[in-house]
């Protein structure tokens, strides 16, 4: 199970929890009913505030989405990425700075 599959599973566990159907989630996120079964399919990707809207939606959060999910290579073996992992938000801003600012002196 990739981790897209595994986000899907998350999405459609718990909204069978709220004993709700796909076309009820699609209605209260605006979004089409056959999005939301290409979400919880993990045939489809979204973006990351339209995760954030069924997650409100469904009592869940950002972290449970990605419970148990699959590490990526890139992750498993970038030390860069696995640095900034515990970051806030606003602490990987200024590190996107920082490196946008190295890159311009090159």
């Amino acid at each position: 199970m990739d981790v897209y599959q595994t986000i899907g599973a998350h999405l459609r566990r718990a909204r069978l929890a709220k004993g709700m159907t796909q076309a009820e989630l699609a209605e209260k996120a605006e979004l089409s009913e056959g999005f939301v079964s290409f979400l919880e399919s993990g045939k489809k990707k979204a973006r990351l505030d339209i995760y954030l809207g069924l997650c409100g939606i469904l009592g869940l959060s950002i972290s449970d989405l990605f419970r148990n999910a699959p590490v990526s290579k890139t992750a498993q073996y970038n030390p860069e990425v696995l640095s900034v992992a515990g970051l806030s938000s606003s602490e990987i801003k200024t590190v996107r700075h920082m490196i946008s600012a190295l890159r311009k002196t090159r």
